[in-house]
């Protein structure tokens, strides 16, 4: 409890929250790890916003300190907006800010995303260019891209000077035809570079 302030359960009252005993016990529960499961509207996202909030409210844990996901966006934007809300209400008791700005919440991704771009992860602070997530089919487009085509080309250990894609000569084996097949089959990017290289290795070596 913050001296003179307010407890976490006047704040569920407040909100008409009334948490069973398991839940209350997750909530509280302050030191050390603890793993929980959890079915189906077993109540996991209110448990978990209500246990953060206890860490910074009722513990001064800083925010940036905490690892707040979850897998899907809906999941993580109502994670988000809650915290917001019930830090909202606790700051009106306290009279203290709470910013979670910089709190690692999210789904796993975006905060994985997040934390490649980080400038302090980065040779000499330098600015990075955010990573982008493709799905199979863009894999496929990325690797046709010749400048990629080229790099994964060289670091599959072939040596490639100026040869384009273009320059290749059998319209049978064009990567665009590769690429559509490969879609259709569902074949990963990694097995159509592999199948397509093994047979070019003549043509695209200078």
């Amino acid at each position: 409890m913050v001296p003179g302030t307010i407890s976490i359960e006047q704040l569920w009252k407040e909100t008409g929250f009334k948490p069973n005993e398991n839940q209350r016990e997750a909530i509280l529960h302050a030191k050390g790890p603890l793993f929980l499961t959890a079915g189906p509207g077993s109540g996991k996202t209110r448990v978990l916003l209500w246990r953060t909030l206890n860490l910074i409210v009722f513990h001064n844990v800083n925010p940036q300190k905490i690892f707040l996901s979850t897998f899907t966006e809906k999941a993580a934007h109502q994670l988000k907006e809650g915290l917001r809300s019930l830090l909202g209400m606790a700051s009106n008791y306290t009279n203290q800010p709470y910013d979670i700005s910089k709190m690692a919440l999210g789904t796993v991704h975006s905060i994985c995303q997040k934390m490649l771009s980080d400038r302090n992860f980065s040779y000499r602070r330098a600015r990075q260019r955010p990573p982008i997530l493709l799905d199979e089919l863009g894999q496929y487009f990325k690797i046709h891209d010749s400048r990629n085509w080229t790099k994964l080309c060289e670091a599959a250990g072939f040596e490639i000077n100026d040869v384009k894609i273009d320059e290749i000569e059998d319209d049978d084996d064009l990567p665009e035809m590769a690429i559509s097949n490969a879609a259709n089959l569902h074949i990963n990017a990694l097995c159509f570079l592999r199948k397509y290289l093994s047979g070019r290795t003549k043509k695209i070596t200078a």
